[in-house]
C-alpha cells in the first residue's frame, strides 16, 4: 500500500484544500493546475511516498561489516559521514535509529536558528505604486554598483529540487550543469513546467533572440527531479521511499551546492527518523556555508500556527521566504508571519516554460528563487562569505513596510500585519553592505562582461 506524503509545489493554490500543487498564469490567461486552485480545478497531484521501509542509523561501522551482520545498506548520506540507511530486517533492530543518536541531536541543536531572533520590524503601512519586481528589488541597481567597485562575480552553484529543469533555452542550457532523475520519468516534454520557470529566473528569459531579466548569470544550475504521485516509480524511488527528499537534499549538497532552491512544502506526519534525517542533512549543511532557501506556502494563513515542511524545521540556514504583489502588499494567497523571514515580489512574473516560450508565474515558489538569486549575486562578489554574514546582510537590508488597504491595515490585529520578519528583499541594499564593508574580499573582475546581472527590466 503507498502513503502519499503532500508534498507540493507551492504557487496558487485553493485555501480550502491543504495538499496541493502549484498553478499557473499563462500567457493566454488559462490557468493550468498540478493539482488544485481557486479558479479551475484539477487532480490532485502529491508526491508519492511509499512506506518507510528502512532504518536510519548513525554508525561507524563499513558496509561490509554491516553486511557481515546481516543487514543492507540501501544509501549511505555523503553530506553526513556515518549516517546510512538501512533496508528494515531483524538484523538493524540491535543498530538502534537516528533519533537515538547524541551526535545527531547535537547537531541539529548547534544548527538552531538563532540570527533572527529578536522583534519583528515588517508591518503594513501606506499603499505604494505598482512595480516590476526586476527593478522592485533593486536588481537593474547592481551592475552600476560592480563596475564601481571593479568586482567581478564567481561562480554559485545552485541546486534546484523540483518537478526536473529542461533545458528548453539558450541561458537555461548554460547555466545547467547538472541533472539528477530520481523518477522513472526520462523524457522532459513529460515534466512540469514549476522547475524550469525557476531556472529562467536564475539564468533568464529568452525572448527573440534576447536574454532579458537574468538576476544571477553567474548560477551554475543542478536540476535534482524527484517523483509525483502518478509519476511512473523506479527501482529508485521504490527504494527510497519516504526518504527521496534527505536523498535529494545529501545530492545537493554533496555535489557542491551553495544555495538549494526548495520551492515546495508538504504538511502531514512522517516517521520521525525521516523528519530527523532531512533535519540532520541541512544542518550538517550549515558548516559549509549552505543556505536552503524554502518556500512559505500558499494557504494565506499564518506560518506560525499552521507549519509547514520544510519551512518550519528550525535551522539557522533555512531562509522561509513569503510573497508579495507588485503593488508592494502581501500576496492573498502568501502565508505571512513571523515565520516568514522575508518576501520577494512573485505575482505574475514571466518565465520560460518547458516548450522555450514564457508563461506568467505566481506564488511563493517564484519568489524564491528571486531571492536565491541575491543571494548568488552576494557569494559571487563574496565568495569567502560566511553564511552569517550572508543572513545578517540580507536581514538587515530588507525594506520594513508593505502597502496596506488604507486605515483598513491599521486596524487589523498587529499578528494579522506582520507580513515577515525582516521584510522585502532588496538586492542592491544588501550588496552594498558589504560592498561597504572594507575587510570583505572582492572577487576579482570578470573576463566576460555577460556574467554581470542584466541593467534593464524588460517585459517581453
Amino acid at each position: 500500500m503507498r502513503i502519499q506524503r503532500g508534498l507540493h509545489l507551492l504557487a496558487f493554490f485553493s485555501p480550502s484544500r491543504t495538499l496541493k500543487n502549484c498553478a499557473l498564469v499563462s500567457a493566454s490567461a488559462v490557468f493550468v493546475c498540478f493539482s488544485g486552485c481557486g479558479v479551475v480545478d484539477a487532480p490532485e497531484r502529491f508526491l508519492d511516498v511509499l512506506p518507510f521501509k528502512g532504518r536510519v542509523v548513525d554508525t561507524t561501522l563499513t558496509d561490509a561489516q554491516l553486511a557481515e551482520k546481516g543487514t543492507k545498506v540501501v544509501y549511505r548520506f555523503r553530506s553526513v559521514p556515518g549516517l546510512v540507511y538501512l533496508r528494515r530486517t531483524d538484523e538493524t533492530m540491535g543498530l538502534g535509529n537516528i533519533t537515538e543518536s547524541t551526535r545527531i541531536r547535537e547537531l541539529v541543536a548547534k544548527a538552531s536558528k538563532t540570527w533572527r531572533q529578536g522583534s519583528p520590524r515588517s508591518v503594513v503601512s501606506s499603499n505604494a505604486p505598482p512595480v516590476p519586481t526586476y527593478l522592485e528589488a533593486g536588481f537593474d541597481l547592481v551592475p552600476a554598483m560592480l563596475d564601481r567597485q571593479k568586482a567581478g562575480l564567481e561562480p554559485v552553484r545552485v541546486a534546484i529540487i523540483d518537478s526536473g529543469v529542461v533545458a528548453s533555452t539558450r541561458a537555461i542550457g548554460d547555466a545547467l550543469v547538472e541533472v539528477t532523475n530520481y523518477t522513472q520519468s526520462p523524457i522532459p516534454e513529460e515534466w512540469q513546467n514549476h522547475a524550469t520557470a525557476i531556472a529562467s529566473l536564475y539564468s533568464g528569459l529568452e525572448w527573440k533572440g534576447q536574454i532579458l531579466n537574468s538576476y544571477a548569470p553567474n548560477v551554475r544550475l543542478h536540476s535534482i527531479k524527484i517523483s509525483f504521485a502518478g509519476d511512473r516509480q523506479d527501482e529508485l524511488s521504490e527504494t527510497f521511499g519516504a526518504l527521496q527528499l534527505a536523498v535529494a537534499l545529501d545530492e545537493a549538497v554533496a555535489r557542491g551546492a551553495r544555495i538549494v532552491n526548495m520551492s515546495f512544502s508538504y504538511r502531514g506526519t512522517l516517521p520521525e527518523q525521516v523528519r530527523v534525517t532531512e533535519k540532520a542533512v541541512i544542518a550538517a549543511a550549515a558548516a559549509k556555508g549552505v543556505v536552503f532557501i524554502a518556500a512559505a506556502g500558499n494557504a494565506g494563513e499564518s506560518l506560525d500556527g499552521n507549519p509547514l515542511f520544510p519551512a518550519r524545521y528550525d535551522l539557522e540556514n533555512i531562509l522561509v521566504v513569503g510573497n508579495h504583489s507588485s503593488m508592494l502588499r502581501r500576496a492573498y494567497s502568501s502565508n505571512y508571519g513571523t515565520s516568514v523571514d522575508v518576501t520577494a515580489q512573485g505575482v505574475n512574473l514571466p518565465l520560460s516554460n518547458k516548450e522555450g516560450s514564457f508563461d506568467y508565474f505566481s506564488g511563493t515558489s517564484f519568489a524564491v528563487p528571486v531571492v536565491g538569486a541575491a543571494l548568488a549575486t552576494y557569494f559571487g562578489v563574496f565568495p569567502g562569505a560566511t553564511l552569517r554574514d550572508a543572513l545578517f546582510d540580507l536581514a538587515a537590508s530588507s525594506q520594513n513596510s508593505y502597502a496596506g488597504e488604507g486605515l483598513e491595515a491599521h486596524a487589523m490585529p498587529l499578528a494579522n500585519r506582520i507580513v515577515s520578519r525582516f521584510g522585502r528583499l532588496r538586492a542592491d541594499s544588501f550588496l552594498a553592505l558589504a560592498l561597504n564593508r572594507p575587510a570583505f574580499m572582492l572577487s576579482p573582475p570578470p573576463e566576460l562582461e555577460g556574467r554581470r546581472p542584466q541593467a534593464m527590466w524588460q517585459m517581453p
